[in-house]
């Protein structure tokens, strides 16, 4: 409380308007009382001065003179005056002192100033010896003739001593009041500042980071209410930062599972906002548009990916359009990359997802395969070329001559194997892309499908004069390996031995088993 700017604020407020109010109703209660008592001895002074002019009227008519128990001097001496009279020459008549003291100027002027039309005036004197003093002076007149003058001097020692005593006990009052509202005042203020303080702490821990607070509930006025409702909102604020913490976590969770399968994945990533900065890049990306240790993040794509293509279809998706396909090739790796750039959710379009594919090896695969059928098509053709000119012969007279019959056809079966074994290659070729289990790996003697594929070109080898000779001396020899495979494999290597291999030539074909 010592240190809240917001209660001495208050306080003083209060303070001051309670110093005002105090020492303005104790000024004007002063004012009115001391009205009063004025009024009331001028009023006496009068009264006093009516009840002598009848008698010092007698005086001056009959030329008599006063006796000591008149109310001339009875007056006088009960009320702490000096009555004096004179006669209209100013000449004094009686006096209720002996030694009258007289303040000549002063009362000169007074007498200056009493004319037909004021014929009564009243005048406050100081007088350092006597101390302040009321005159009155009065003219005495008998059938419109000036007879005398009645002058009355009151002392104003008792009334200065009333008002001094009345203010000594004013501000003795305005003292005390003054120091019971300060009192109430410091607790009324510390009543209405306390919760305001309380709230104040709180809201101070919240922003600390201290989100659960409590202020406690001492009324059931609007200060009150003020504290239920704040305690309600932290309350809520804390279940709702709960809820923000919770959906924070899942957010992370969430990125950190999206960042693995993105960082996972074969394709490339770039994520571009709709200022065409770059927000989010996977590894594959990196790898495929070459910019490993460079800094891409918040960098404008176009810095990145130098390519029209790239930056016409990015803009075409910013623009309005949904999604866009293009294929582009890397000037430096020659690498081709197909990507689809499409438009993330939101309007206006808050960016745009592309997605790179590394489709090179994808092309040349395409290019070989092209080049195969190519070549198949040419060793097809080939053979059945033979047979048809084979056929033709035949069927143009060769049939009846044996020799040359047997000859074409024994071309024709040539040509005929030749295309049964294009056919079987075809064959294991689209069976191993069908991505079927291409082999039945099981165990094997080695042996035995090697020497099925030496009976199989013993014929051709004969025919040609090429001794086909097995000098392997291992009676048995077992493997993990397809039957089919691996006569497939040494018909392949007997086809190419035997066509690049002389007449007269030998073909030797050995296996043994090595450690390691």
């Amino acid at each position: 409380m010592g240190t809240s700017r917001f209660f001495w604020r208050i306080f003083l407020t209060h303070v001051a308007l309670i110093v005002l109010c105090t020492v303005g109703l104790s000024l004007t209660v002063v004012r009115g009382y001391r009205q009063m008592i004025e009024e009331r001895f001028q009023s006496e002074v009068k009264t006093i001065a009516d009840v002598l002019t009848d008698n010092s009227r007698t005086v001056l008519l009959n030329q008599t003179e006063l006796h000591p128990s008149d109310e001339f001097f009875r007056i006088a001496a009960a009320r702490d005056h000096q009555h004096h009279l004179f006669n209209a020459d100013r000449k004094l008549i009686a006096s209720s002192v002996n030694e009258p003291e007289r303040d000549q100027i002063l009362i000169s002027n007074a007498y200056d100033q009493l004319n037909d039309q004021q014929s009564s005036i009243e005048i406050t004197i100081n007088n350092r010896t006597r101390g302040p003093y009321e005159l009155l002076l009065r003219e005495l007149r008998y059938d419109g003739k000036l007879i005398g003058y009645l002058q009355i001097e009151a002392s104003r020692e008792e009334i200065h001593s009333q008002l001094q005593n009345l203010a000594s006990m004013t501000w003795a009052i305005v003292f005390i009041v003054s120091c019971v509202g300060v009192a109430l005042s410091m607790i009324v203020v510390s009543r209405i500042t306390r919760p305001v303080e309380e709230l104040t702490r709180a809201s101070q821990a919240i922003a600390s980071g201290q989100w659960s607070q409590k202020v406690p509930v001492n009324t059931k006025d609007e200060l009150g209410s003020l504290a239920v409702a704040f305690n309600e909102m932290s309350r809520e604020m804390v279940s709702y930062i709960e809820e923000l913490q919770n959906q924070g976590q899942q957010l992370r969770a969430n990125s950190e599972r999206l960042a693995t399968v993105l960082g996972g994945m074969v394709e490339g990533v770039i994520a571009v906002d709709s200022a065409e900065r770059i927000l989010f890049a996977n590894k594959a990306a990196f790898k495929m548009i070459e910019f490993e240790g460079q800094r891409v993040v918040g960098r404008p794509y176009w810095e990145v990916l130098r390519n029209t293509d790239v930056q016409s279809v990015v803009r075409e998706v910013l623009s309005g359009q949904f999604q866009r396909k293009r294929e582009i090739v890397l000037p430096r790796s020659q690498n081709r990359i197909a990507f689809i750039a499409s438009r993330l959710p939101g309007e206006p379009c808050p960016g745009v997802v592309l997605v790179l594919h590394d489709v090179t090896e994808l092309r040349r695969l395409e290019q070989v395969r092209s080049e195969f059928v190519s070549n198949v098509g040419h060793e097809l053709k080939t053979p059945l070329a033979a047979i048809q000119a084979c056929t033709e012969t035949l069927l143009d007279g060769a049939m009846e001559d044996p020799q040359h019959g047997h000859h074409f056809l024994a071309q024709i079966t040539e040509h005929g194997d030749r295309l049964h074994k294009l056919i079987i290659d075809l064959m294991e070729l689209a069976k191993i892309e069908s991505e079927e289990d291409a082999f039945h790996l099981e165990n094997i003697d080695i042996g035995i499908p090697i020497q099925e594929a030496i009976d199989e070109h013993y014929p051709v080898a004969h025919g040609k004069q090429i001794a086909l000779i097995s000098n392997s001396t291992i009676e048995e020899l077992l493997v993990k390996a397809d039957h089919d495979g691996i006569r497939t494999i040494i018909n392949n290597l007997l086809d190419n031995a035997l066509n690049y291999t002389p007449k007269g030539g030998e073909i030797k074909i050995g296996w043994r088993a090595e450690e390691g």
